[in-house]
């Protein structure tokens, strides 16, 4: 099966909540107390160099865990890095989600013979194969649905006494490299005792039985007897050569070295929490996690401020209660969501669901809503090695960004920067990893880096539509009355948009959405700015808001 096909359907179980609340996540032992060194990473190309320098300095041990390695440049830049790690007297252990990674049989299958001091796992193998024919995994889906779906999200690299947690891949395109959508993320580096706990949960996951090694799998060892040794030891045979010369040079160069190796910031207070591999065991899709409980009981804390930054934008029932209630307890508290705009966002699905909730998100939690722009005006600063215009009709043909970064902050005090999204596929199947740290001025930093994200000439404002007199209120009949026919039959009958992105006016002054002034210096610039009406992801996620729920028990 396509990656395609199993994203689209990973992606419909996003339509189902969580409900649990029995497993709690706030245990104030599990706060580390002592100096930390953090740094925020929010460059791709940057985040690709530390990487490297980590894997270079290595001494004793480094340990990665991803959702995706892919077999491209970065890909086998990195594993040419570890190998020659590994021929150092380094010990390398990988794991990565079998779904999404390492799906040529054969490259794997040369890793895995490449040095004894390197070893690979994979995370929920279906049929114990690498890769699967499409028969293979709809046997799987249809023998476990859940367990096929259950999926390693964590992101944890993890060198001697350093880490880095967040929101990349190992994939061109979490760093700046890919010809066409390439994401705007962000990690976390930290050196400090809580790597400890972190190597502590890789450990975990190392252990568990769901782990396979790559050598056990029917596919891989097959090709394990067929393949040379001989082959791929230089960069030229890796044919990483051009990307290898410039980070080599880049590494070499005193400045960027520096920015590299240099941290920004001396916390106090931090904490490392990570679903157990497996997730919870509740039946169906209903159960939690003490990962997710733990977020959920920060959220309820808060006092002033909550500012999420999610690519993904997709309430549970739960969620909206949860943030109904915070917003019930607290009329004066900002909440302001950055996620993607339909033309920036790599998961059509993710926003037809979106789309149906806006006016609960704008209307009944008063949040406010900022749509990233797959051509955004700082994307020079964002990607410093862009050379194409920054406008272009056919922006699909040039590079262009999707915003990937997962962070929440809480009274501008907290931060969460792991790989969890907000959506129900992160609270209740997808195993996820969150950094925690209390400290303002590094809360500040991060904040700045989203607000800048939200600025016009980078995100849309998505706030609603201007009616004329009497439509508010057959709108808000029409909407009433088609949620209880969706409930029922699961179509959603009611095509109305009720909110549109806004683009501010020429000479116009930057103003907050529920500011009075906010229509004379925006304008509406339609629901699904630079797409056609017969875009491919236009049609695709108007067929999914309209009919996706009862496609469910089909897929």
């Amino acid at each position: 099966m396509t990656r395609l096909s199993s994203l689209l359907i990973v992606c419909t179980l996003l339509l189902v909540g969580c409900q649990s609340t029995k497993p709690r996540g706030f245990c104030s032992n599990e706060i580390i107390t002592k100096p930390h060194l953090v740094k925020s990473l929010d460059v791709g190309y940057d985040a690709l160099l530390t990487r490297v320098q980590l894997i270079r300095s290595a001494k004793k041990e480094i340990s990665i865990q991803t959702f995706i390695w892919a077999d491209d440049e970065v890909g086998v830049l990195m594993f040419y890095e570890l190998l020659l790690a590994a021929k150092r007297g380094v010990k390398v252990r990988i794991i990565a989600d079998q779904m999404f990674s390492l799906g040529n049989v054969e490259w794997l299958a040369y890793a895995t013979k490449a040095h004894p001091n390197l070893s690979i796992r994979l995370y929920n193998p279906n049929s114990n194969r690498l890769s699967n024919s499409f028969l293979g995994s709809v046997t799987g889906l249809a023998m476990n649905f859940k367990k096929y779906n259950s999926r390693m999200h964590n992101k944890l690299f993890l060198v001697d006494d350093y880490a880095i947690t967040g929101g990349r891949n190992i994939e061109n395109c979490y760093y700046d490299h890919a010809p066409k959508l390439n994401f705007k993320d962000r990690d976390v580096l930290v050196k400090g005792p809580v790597v400890k706990k972190m190597v502590n949960s890789f450990n975990d996951y190392w252990n568990f039985p769901l782990v396979v090694p790559a050598e056990k799998l029917k596919d891989v060892s097959k090709a394990m007897k067929k393949c040379s040794l001989q082959a791929l030891q230089t960069p030229e045979e890796f044919r990483i050569t051009k990307i290898f010369n410039k980070i080599d040079a880049d590494l070499h160069n005193p400045q960027i070295h520096k920015r590299i190796t240099s941290f920004s910031y001396q916390v106090g207070k931090v904490a490392f929490f990570a679903d157990p591999p497996g997730k919870n065991e509740a039946s169906g899709y209903t159960g939690s996690s003490r990962l997710n409980e733990t977020i959920v009981d920060y959220l309820q804390n808060a006092e002033k401020s909550i500012q999420i930054q999610s690519p993904y934008l997709v309430m549970s029932s739960r969620a909206m209660s949860l943030f109904n209630d915070i917003r019930d307890k607290n009329s004066k508290i900002k909440i302001s969501f950055s996620t993607n705009s339909l033309a920036a966002t790599d998961s059509w699905q993710t926003y037809a669901l979106f789309y149906k909730q806006k006016k609960q998100i704008l209307d009944d939690l008063q949040c406010n809503v900022y749509e990233y722009k797959p051509l955004p005006g700082n994307i020079k600063t964002v990607m410093p090695n862009y050379t194409k215009p920054l406008k272009s009709e056919f922006y699909k043909n040039s590079p262009y960004l999707c915003l990937h970064a997962k962070t929440l902050i809480i009274d501008n005090k907290i931060s969460f920067i792991g790989s969890y999204n907000l959506d129900p596929r992160s609270a209740n199947l997808n195993t996820e990893v969150e950094l925690v740290v209390w400290d303002k001025d590094f809360a500040k930093a991060v904040s700045r880096n989203i607000n800048e994200d939200c600025q016009p000439e980078n995100s849309w404002v998505a706030w609603k539509k201007r009616r004329m007199i009497g439509f508010k209120q057959i709108d808000d009949i029409m909407t009433s009355v088609s949620g209880v026919v969706q409930y029922v039959t699961t179509l959603d009958l009611w095509p109305t948009a009720h909110a549109a992105c806004f683009e501010l006016r020429e000479n116009g002054r930057v103003t907050d959405c529920h500011d009075k002034d906010f229509y004379k210096n925006y304008k509406d610039v339609g629901n699904f700015p630079m797409l056609s009406t017969t875009n491919d992801k236009v049609i695709l996620m108007n067929l999914f808001r309209s009919i996706g729920q009862g496609l469910k028990p089909l897929l």
